[in-house]
């Protein structure tokens, strides 16, 4: 590992999150990099809500956002590089991150307009790239000044033209034109098939989302590579939707799927291509290794994954957005902590965090989580663009 000066870890460490109130380690750091595979799963309350992000304010939403497919609408727009959102997941962001977002958090804050805003994932060629629709669900504040919000996505839409605002602020604008999701139908019963062919109840299978949706949770509940994705499925009746469209996104949402998978299934309108898609990938990623993206070093494997349960989008104090991907362990011998551990600005209240470092190329790649109190009492936060 190279030698960093004072500026460049203080860098380094701002890329962090926000909550705890203490700037003080959880633990003296000494413990070793590598932890044992646990069951268990971190608190959801260490997580829900976002709360590192101050206090809620409290907004009212009396119904959720719904466009009809094929509409073109116009919407501020957000671009976060390489994030990419499916709907049902949670986004948060903090007003500093952008003038687009400074003015939808100061209009919703005043109860005025920007309930919904799209966001996509890169500007490189952006006519015909495909992003989701967030509805604003929460505002936070801290000292009444910093203010924040979390969003959830609701639709996908395709861009058709983009446009700068026309007020004081950098702000951007879109034109989107929404995408339908084709939902899929059940098949006939078994005692009406007959009247309407001569398949067999294994080709009808392949088109029942719920047939699939089964199928999907059969994989995980027998994968012990997938036992954290797993535990959502059967602890958590919320985390797992039994609707095949719904199921379909918070999959794809919970699995490991490199930023162009994640793009390329959201493209996807048909609800049972999408679920084929996840079996596939799901098939073929059954065992596999975690490395780092730049030099492809071996830094974990996928039977260490586990979810935070409804969080896995996080923003730092600077406003940057991070995917990340939660393990209970890692290589500890390809990997390099930087930093005393702190909580300051944490996102899982409870433990304190290192920057970690790929020990052979020096790239950033993610946290080290650590706590006395919580169960684990180690895991580690990679970020998604820094694997693969």
């Amino acid at each position: 590992m190279s030698n960093r000066d004072e500026d460049e870890l203080s860098d380094a460490a701002y890329v962090s999150a926000r909550s705890d109130d203490s700037s003080e380690a959880d633990d003296d750091g000494a413990s070793s990099i590598s932890s044992t595979s646990q069951v268990s799963e971190v608190d959801d309350a260490v997580v829900h809500d976002h709360a590192y992000l101050g206090d809620d304010v409290g907004i009212e939403r009396p119904h959720s956002a719904y466009y009809e497919p094929g509409a073109v609408v116009d919407l501020p727009l957000v671009v976060l590089p390489d994030i990419v959102i499916f709907p049902g997941e949670t986004l948060p962001l903090r007003m500093l991150s952008s003038a687009t977002i400074q003015l939808i958090t100061l209009r919703t804050r005043l109860r005025q307009e920007f309930d919904t805003f799209a966001v996509i994932s890169t500007l490189h060629d952006p006519i015909g790239t495909v992003g989701t629709i967030i509805q604003i669900e929460r505002i936070y504040e801290q000292n009444d000044v910093h203010l924040s919000i979390v969003g959830r996505g609701c639709q996908r839409f395709e861009l058709c033209r983009i446009a700068h605002g026309s007020d004081d602020y950098a702000t951007l604008a879109a034109s989107v034109r929404v995408r339908p999701d084709y939902h899929a139908l059940r098949v006939p019963f078994a005692q009406k098939r007959a009247a309407f062919g001569y398949w067999r109840p294994s080709e009808y299978n392949l088109f029942d989302g719920h047939v699939l949706v089964r199928k999907a949770k059969a994989m995980l509940a027998t994968s012990v590579e997938w036992r954290g994705v797993n535990a959502l499925v059967v602890d958590d009746a919320h985390a797992a939707p039994d609707d095949p469209t719904q199921f379909s996104y918070w999959l794809a949402a919970h699995v490991h799927l490199s930023v162009d998978e994640r793009r390329a299934l959201l493209r996807v309108d048909c609800t049972v291509r999408r679920l084929h898609d996840l079996l596939t990938w799901l098939h073929d990623h059954t065992s596999s290794s975690i490395a780092c993206r730049t030099c492809r070093t071996l830094l974990a494997q996928s039977t260490d994954i586990f979810s935070t349960q409804r969080a896995g989008t996080f923003v730092n104090p600077g406003g940057h957005v991070h995917q990340i991907l939660t393990l209970y362990s890692v290589q500890s011998e390809q990997i390099v902590c930087v930093g005393r551990p702190t909580t300051r600005d944490t996102w899982f209240r409870g433990y304190s965090w290192q920057c970690m470092y790929c020990g052979t190329c020096d790239e950033f790649i993610g946290w080290r989580y650590a706590s006395k109190r919580q169960t684990p009492h180690v895991f580690y936060g990679l970020v998604r663009t820094a694997i693969r």
